[in-house]
């Protein structure tokens, strides 16, 4: 008679088998970025106090990486932001104060924490490092312990629920992988037009409330980019219109911050975004609005011309253009003399068209 004895084993959570940079939930959750204040990226103050324990990687348009440096409190769409915690840095600080015409020095040493956390290199891999939340003038309130992995062209987090709501883990938007001018959803919507009175336009008043935050194009009739002028009350088919206060960037100034001012007083509401010069489009990075209801303008004089030349003879794309351009600035100068003209680009479109019979 034989005997068959089994031994079961158990494995523990802590000795999986993969490897987390293969085996990972990926959070493409952009209202995390520290750029985010308050609810304006999402509408609602957000927690992960019911994240489940695991390995995540951060993949949005928000950034893919915690920040290093500790965030302001009510950013990353929380109360209290997580950052990463590293070494600390004590210095002993004298300053000079001037009042009036009297000058006060302070005696007594002023100390200063200054705190920064590092994320592990390639040679590294895996670290153990620790997660702060920023709360009531404290920046490591609460704390979480965690890993990282280095896995190359990014990290994986092993995460585990916040201690209490409402706090989350943050993102650094300064780490975008992917570049705005290829990556953007395109907003073909020609109600938002600086000519669209009321509800004149689209039957019903618009509201941007809703905007998934990220990066947009604006490509329609309507116009291609937020005007730079402040836009009427109940224009846009809005009753908040949307106007930027300030210039777009040049080409060599690429991304830059701006202000867009909601209509209603001068700027009773406004957001903050980024702006990036594509060489022939603008792309912004957008919030949604305030409330509601309240848009982001286009300007109806910044559409884009397309012209159609027909030749007898085959031309290239260089001789095309000048002889469009040559044409809408006459265009131009016969309609509305005496005005500068601001040209963003030329599109050009060739057909062969065969000689018709005598």
């Amino acid at each position: 008679m034989r005997s068959l004895l089994l031994i079961l084993g158990f494995l523990k959570p802590n000795s999986a088998l993969t490897d987390p940079c293969v085996d990972h939930t990926v959070l493409n959750q952009p209202w995390r970025s520290s750029d985010c204040t308050g609810t304006e990226c999402v509408g609602q103050v957000q927690c992960d106090k019911d994240l489940v324990y695991g390995w995540y990687r951060f993949n949005s348009s928000g950034g893919w990486k915690i920040p290093e440096t500790a965030v302001p409190v009510k950013h990353c769409s929380t109360r209290r932001p997580g950052w990463l915690e590293g070494r600390v840095r004590l210095y002993n600080i004298r300053f000079t104060l001037t009042v009036q015409h009297c000058s006060h020095r302070l005696h007594s040493p002023i100390f200063i924490h200054l705190i920064s956390g590092s994320h592990p290199t390639l040679e590294q891999g895996e670290v153990n490092r620790t997660v702060c939340f920023n709360w009531s003038g404290n920046p490591c309130t609460w704390k979480r312990e965690m890993k990282i992995t280095n896995c190359g062209s990014y990290f994986v987090y092993e995460l585990k629920p916040t201690p209490g709501c409402n706090a989350t883990y943050c993102t650094d938007p300064n780490s975008v992988l992917t570049d705005p001018c290829v990556d953007h959803t395109v907003l073909n919507q020609p109600w938002r037009s600086s000519d669209c009175t009321g509800t004149e336009c689209v039957g019903e008043l618009q509201c941007d409330k809703d905007l998934v935050y990220g990066w947009y194009r604006f490509n329609s009739s309507g116009g291609w980019k937020i005007p730079e002028f402040r836009a009427e009350v109940r224009h846009c088919s809005t009753e908040s219109p949307g106007w930027l206060e300030g210039p777009h960037p040049t080409l060599e100034q690429g991304e830059v911050n701006r202000t867009v001012c909601f209509s209603w007083y001068p700027c009773g509401w406004w957001r903050e975004i980024k702006i990036k010069n594509c060489s022939s489009y603008f792309v912004y990075e957008l919030k949604p609005t305030p409330g509601c209801s309240a848009a982001y303008c286009t300007d109806s004089g910044s559409q884009t011309i397309n012209v159609e030349i027909s030749s007898m003879t085959e031309l290239d794309d260089d001789t095309a253009k000048k002889v469009a351009l040559r044409k809408v600035q006459q265009m131009f100068q016969d309609q509305c003399p005496k005005q500068p003209i601001d040209w963003d680009q030329v599109e050009v479109q060739c057909w062969d068209v065969d000689e018709p019979d005598p």
